[in-house]
């Protein structure tokens, strides 16, 4: 019988079978158009062998992305949605990539050129914050800001005004549509920056490191050779899982809130002890009294609430 350790490990090697290793580029990548350290996007094609690769975890986070994309587009198309070019590679303006696909035509409507789109999967934590291509502008993570970033390119790219992007909530499976529209001025200095970067890749010239910022230099591959990180000791281990740390991330901001949460719990409580049912608002409490078994302390009478939202027919019922 196979064990959990021994399937644990199976799994792991699977994923590190297929790791690529880094190699050399003649281009730029889109998807890295937006980075903020002009060090790391010259480094990438000058110095790969000495890019850490990333580990297991994250691998499997890249080949669920690759799935739900593919996914994604069957969905489109059970909606009528007519998809072009998918997977077309392109080279421009010093850049290289495939791009996910195009929208030709929706119902009666359809689109000369097709429109651009760029498919990415979230946390549903995330995925209920983005709403306008403003929240992407404005989002906290590099690599979320990078997605207006690589859409611009494929706008300008096509001469083209608007795209969009479709979020897909990896838990849910919901899909969101934010509509892209191209800046020309952001577009212009994409071009701009892929030149100079070729000219450094070009006279071997090093750029300096930015400032060191945890959510950008603390998960980069060549982290050792620019920053020389501290040493933890024996058994320290470096996790580059981006899915891990955006749940430690999301952990973190919540848990300032834990506290307040305790405090209104309390006032709550008290306020509907012994009272079987109460109407407020849009929540129906439901209370009823239970016995706790006492082993340290006496006996005594404990009180049950359940909280139930009313006031959305499709929101699921939260109990505690």
């Amino acid at each position: 019988m196979v064990t959990s350790e021994a399937f644990d490990a199976a799994l792991k090697e699977s994923f590190e079978k297929e790791i690529r290793e880094p190699g050399p580029s003649r281009f730029n990548w889109p998807s890295r158009a937006g980075h903020p350290c002009t060090r790391f996007l010259v480094w990438v094609r000058t110095r790969w062998g000495e890019l850490q690769k990333h580990d297991a975890g994250l691998q499997s986070v890249f080949d669920e992305g690759h799935i739900q994309q593919r996914e994604v587009i069957v969905r489109l198309e059970k909606m009528g949605f007519e998809i072009v070019e998918q997977q077309r590679p392109f080279e421009y303006a010093g850049y290289s990539g495939k791009i996910e696909g195009k929208i030709k035509s929706y119902r009666s409507e359809r689109w000369t050129p097709p429109l651009p789109i760029e498919i990415k999967t979230c946390a549903p934590w995330v995925f209920d914050t983005l709403h306008t291509e403003e929240d992407i502008i404005k989002a906290k993570t590099h690599y979320m800001r990078g997605y207006q970033h690589q859409m611009n390119l494929y706008l300008l790219m096509d001469n083209v005004e608007h795209g969009a992007y479709i979020f897909k909530n990896k838990v849910s499976g919901w899909l969101k549509w934010i509509p892209a529209t191209l800046d020309w001025a952001l577009a212009d200095s994409l071009v701009t920056r892929s030149k100079e970067i070729d000219g450094m890749v070009a006279e071997k010239i090093d750029p300096p490191p930015i400032s060191y910022d945890d959510g950008i230099c603390g998960r980069c591959g060549f982290l050792s050779n620019c920053y020389p990180p501290r040493d933890f000791g024996e058994g320290a281990e470096l996790i580059t899982d981006q899915t891990f740390l955006d749940t430690l991330a999301r952990h973190q901001e919540l848990k300032p809130l834990n506290a307040e949460y305790d405090s209104l719990d309390k006032f709550i409580s008290k306020r509907v002890k012994g009272r079987a049912l109460i109407l407020a608002g849009e929540y129906i409490i439901e209370g009823k009294e239970g016995t706790r078994k006492g082993y340290t302390v006496p006996d005594s009478v404990t009180w049950t609430k359940t909280i139930r939202r009313v006031g959305n027919a499709q929101s699921p019922a939260a109990e505690e």
